[in-house]
C-alpha cells in the first residue's frame, strides 16, 4: 500500500482510507490530504497532491486542476482571468536536471540564466527586476524571481518564479499574466511552493 502510494498510484486521500480499512479505524489526521502540522495553512484549505516521477511531490488546491502539457505542468486556478478571450494568467511548474552542471542553489547564476531564457522565449517584453531573493520551501532553501514588462496593450504583465533544487532536478513554480490576478494568486502560489 505505501509503494503505491510513494508511486503516485493512490492519492493521499486513498492512501489514508484504505490504510484505515485495513487498521480497522479512520484516516487519522496525519495522513488525510494537506494535512502536514498544526497551522499549516493546507491542513485548513483542503487540497490534493501531485506527485512526479522525477521524486517531488507538491500541494494544490482542491479547486485547481493539474495538466501535462509539452515539457511542463500547467497549473489551472477556479475561473481563471481573460480579457478579451484571452488568458490574463497562466501557471507552469518547470524543470530540467542539473545533474553534472555542479549547480547546488537555486539562485546559482546558470540558473538565472536559464529562467531569464526561459521567460524571454514566453515574452520577449519581461525583463527581471531584481536579483533573485532567497524563498525558504518545506525542505530546503529556494529563491523567487521577478519580470515585469508592458504588453502593447499597455497592461503591466509579469512573471515571478519560485525555483528549487530536487532531486538533481531544477524546479520552478511559474507565473504569468496581468498584474492584479497574479497579486491576487500569489499567496496559493507561496504555498505551492
Amino acid at each position: 500500500l505505501q509503494t503505491a502510494h510513494q508511486a503516485g498510484i493512490l492519492t493521499d486521500e486513498e492512501f489514508a482510507r484504505k490504510k484505515a480499512q485495513l487498521l480497522g479505524g479512520s484516516p487519522s489526521p496525519a495522513t488525510q490530504v494537506g494535512a502536514q502540522g498544526p497551522g499549516n495553512a493546507s491542513a485548513t484549505m483542503g487540497g490534493k497532491t501531485y506527485r512526479q516521477v522525477i521524486g517531488f511531490s507538491f500541494w494544490y488546491p482542491a479547486d485547481w486542476a493539474v495538466k501535462e502539457v509539452e515539457g511542463a505542468l500547467q497549473l489551472v486556478p477556479p475561473n481563471p482571468g481573460t480579457a478579451n478571450g484571452e488568458p490574463t494568467e497562466a501557471y507552469f511548474i518547470i524543470g530540467d536536471t542539473v545533474t553534472g552542471e555542479a549547480i547546488s542553489r537555486a539562485d546559482d547564476p546558470q540558473v538565472v540564466q536559464y529562467m531569464d531564457q526561459a521567460v524571454a522565449s514566453i515574452s520577449p517584453l519581461l525583463k527581471r527586476t531584481a536579483a533573485p531573493a532567497p524563498k525558504s520551501m518545506t525542505r530546503d532553501q529556494g529563491a523567487v524571481m521577478n519580470w515585469e514588462g508592458t504588453s502593447p496593450t499597455g497592461n503591466l504583465v509579469r512573471a515571478r518564479a519560485y525555483v528549487s533544487i530536487i532531486n538533481g532536478y531544477g524546479v520552478a513554480l511559474v507565473g504569468l499574466g496581468f498584474k492584479e490576478p497574479l497579486e491576487k494568486r500569489d499567496a496559493v502560489l507561496q504555498h505551492i511552493f
